[in-house]
């Protein structure tokens, strides 16, 4: 059943199964272990193909915030798809793959599922070696059912986040340490399951609100080019923090388990950016904002080279794609960052009601720096 939050089965008594159910389990939880993966290929910068030069960039865009925010006056947008330079598009290349030109700019890479489905993000960090950049084991109940069966077996006291391959908005998501609701997931199909973070970085107390709420960090990705590698990371990130203090006793409490309160129908109290920088510098000042950001463009940068590496038709798409993704971290008590997810066509967090402030420009640095290369308030992973 999809559900939005955490659902929470505290019954871990075993499915009936024979007696060597445990030592099968164990037996794939120690192939899904070994099976390790390569190192993360690094990929040497050069400048990618730019957009025609002079004239105006002709757009054409079914997502309403580029309409309303973007003024760079190099930018026009249009209402025929088959007049634009660039299309950008809201919801990716699936329904209009077949309606553009070879020569249009797109806002979608081939193969970047490798990045937007959980699944797929899962093997792509454990071909790399990357797994220590995201919470993890991450197991695909459908296919790896045995070895995350084996994992809790060997964990009996961790939870795990079930998530939907490629549902957001916290659609879909529970967190369990339930075998029977595990199995019941995996009879649905299309989850993955991954060690829920026990033990994240808390917003700081100056903060206000409840104390020891946890929260994550929505990064706003920019890619130029897959092969080689041009990849931004906007300098503006976004805070979502749950409304109540965490605690393992009331994971069933959407404002305790989940950040993104504003999809869950609960009012935010989310901090701005800019004091919850202040406050975490405070906190601990030998661990500052600036190198937990550089660590997680850092962590962006490998992760999308890895893609790149992996599928040729991602690194292919360079010559026409420009595309943004809404790239989702947690900071562990150490203030380590761990990427949770990829997005593609990322929220306008930067405009939204639900959050504390608005930051002005962040549309026009978006095409900038998507389509010509220059644009200000990024950082290059």
């Amino acid at each position: 059943a999809h559900c939005y939050g955490a659902l929470v089965y505290r019954n871990r008594h075993a499915p009936t199964a024979g007696p060597s159910a445990a030592e099968r389990w164990k037996a794939a939880l120690d192939q899904f272990i070994a099976g390790g993966g390569a190192a993360p290929v690094v990929v040497a910068p050069r400048a990618p193909p730019r957009p025609p030069d002079g004239a105006k960039l002709v757009v054409w865009t079914d997502v309403q915030w580029a309409k309303d925010e973007v003024a760079d006056p190099r930018i026009e947008f249009c209402d025929d798809l088959s007049k634009a330079d660039a299309v950008f598009a809201h919801s990716g290349g699936g329904a209009l793959a077949g309606k553009v030109s070879q020569t249009q700019l797109v806002s979608w890479y081939a193969y970047e599922a490798a990045l937007i489905r959980k699944d797929h993000l899962a093997a792509t960090l454990r071909r790399a070696g990357l797994d220590k950049k995201a919470p993890g084991p991450t197991f695909d109940i459908e296919t790896e059912l045995d070895a995350l069966l084996g994992w809790m077996d060997a964990n009996p006291e961790r939870f795990v986040m079930l998530k939907p391959y490629d549902l957001g908005r916290s659609i879909g998501h529970a967190v369990t340490r339930s075998l029977h609701q595990v199995l019941c997931y995996a009879g649905c199909g299309g989850y993955v399951a991954q060690p829920y973070v026990a033990a994240p970085h808390f917003l700081p107390a100056a903060l206000g609100g409840a104390p020891k709420r946890k929260y994550d960090v929505r990064v706003v990705a920019l890619l130029r080019s897959s092969e080689p590698l041009e990849l931004y990371a906007h300098d503006h990130v976004y805070v979502r923090a749950a409304n109540k203090t965490h605690s393992e006793d009331a994971l069933n409490d959407v404002e305790v388990a989940l950040t993104a309160m504003h999809l869950v129908d609960a009012a935010p109290a989310y901090p701005a950016t800019s004091a919850f920088i202040e406050a975490f510098d405070a906190e601990d000042p030998s661990k500052p904002w600036a190198g937990v950001l550089a660590a997680a463009r850092e962590t962006l940068r490998e992760v999308f080279s890895a893609a790149a590496a992996q599928h040729a038709g991602f690194a292919a798409a360079s010559a026409r794609g420009r595309a943004a993704y809404g790239c989702d971290f947690i900071l562990t008590e150490d203030r380590t960052p761990l990427l949770l997810e990829v997005t593609f066509a990322p929220a306008p967090l930067w405009s939204s009601d639900a959050m504390p402030e608005t930051i002005p420009g962040v549309a026009d640095d978006i095409f900038r720096t998507l389509y010509f290369g220059d644009g200000a308030n990024v950082t290059r992973c």
